[in-house]
């Protein structure tokens, strides 16, 4: 929150024209204020949250099996998909200039990713 408080005050000259990677961006607020200060490119990104087999919460329609294996955990797109709707509520704030998107994080994946940046957040 501080940084993109400093972003949206004095910082915005630093993203401006920029490509923004935010790594684990939770909320999407510090993202989201790059994107204020006219970045061209914001990449959200955050990993699928592992569900514990004995959760008391109810993840229907919210559970995906990750990988092949019957013993694989499973996990939950609930904090990508909470990402998506406010980064969908704040995008009439930035305008067609910044293009604006969110991407699971995925540390095993190979080093061939659509999100490429300049700065790494």
């Amino acid at each position: 929150r501080v940084l993109a408080e400093f972003l949206l005050a004095d910082g915005a000259h630093r993203v401006r024209g920029r490509r923004i990677l935010e790594l684990g961006s939770g909320t999407g607020a510090l993202g989201l204020a790059c994107g204020l200060g006219r970045a061209t490119r914001v990449v959200l990104t955050d990993r699928l949250l592992p569900i514990a087999p004995s959760s008391p919460y109810d993840f229907s329609g919210e559970v995906e099996q990750v990988g092949n294996y019957q013993n694989t955990p499973k996990s939950s797109r609930k904090q990508l998909d909470l990402l998506e709707q406010n980064l969908r509520l704040n995008q009439p704030l930035f305008g067609d200039d910044v293009d604006m998107r969110v991407v699971e994080l995925d540390f095993a994946a190979s080093g061939n990713s659509a999100a490429s940046a300049t700065v790494v957040a």
